[in-house]
């Protein structure tokens, strides 16, 4: 899950791993493509 409002839109958005259900919409929408994704084994 990530979160863009806390600190506001100048600021990169907090991501927290606990919430994250692996739908890879994160990547898919970020606008600079700093998201990567990598698989866990």
């Amino acid at each position: 899950a990530l979160n863009f409002n806390k600190k506001g839109k100048n600021f990169p958005p907090e991501y927290y791993y606990d919430k994250c259900i692996t739908c890879y919409c994160c990547q898919e929408l970020c606008p600079h493509k700093a998201i990567v994704l990598k698989r866990r084994f």
